[in-house]
């Protein structure tokens, strides 16, 4: 692709370790913060993780599309050139399509996960609430 010079693919694509985020907890985790103050801070950091984050897939997202207009442009001005790009978009799309299958597999496995956080925390707060001092183990 990069012999083609339309568009610096090195910085308007993200790389696959760029999907899985860096910022650890999970919005399921919400419920459980607001059981001690520690617990509510870490997860008001993740969330200032995760928002820098998607700021920073924002500007990325939005450099590639300024650039692939302008690849566009200049596509036009040549029939030749202008398939190169199309095969360059092809590819990209490839590339979009296998990411956005992992990104639906990670989010899948995550969302699992924080339903059955969620029934355990229940579970749990419906055991303590059920016990009393006459029939407590």
């Amino acid at each position: 692709m990069a012999d083609y010079c339309i568009v610096d693919t090195t910085q308007a694509q993200p790389s696959a370790s760029k999907s899985v985020s860096k910022c650890g907890g999970s919005k399921a985790f919400f419920v459980k913060s607001l059981d001690s103050e520690p617990e509510w801070k870490t997860y008001q950091q993740a969330e200032g993780c995760r928002a820098k984050e998607s700021d920073e897939r924002r500007k990325l997202r939005n450099a590639a599309v300024k650039a692939w207009f302008k690849a566009v442009a200049a596509a036009r001005s040549s029939k030749a050139t202008y398939i190169k790009a199309m095969n360059a978009l092809s590819s990209r799309r490839r590339t979009m399509a296998a990411a956005q299958k992992k990104r639906d597999a990670l989010t899948k496995t995550a969302n699992h996960q924080a339903r059955s956080a969620q029934r355990a925390l229940l579970a749990w707060r419906s055991a303590v609430k059920a016990q009393t001092n006459g029939n407590a183990a």
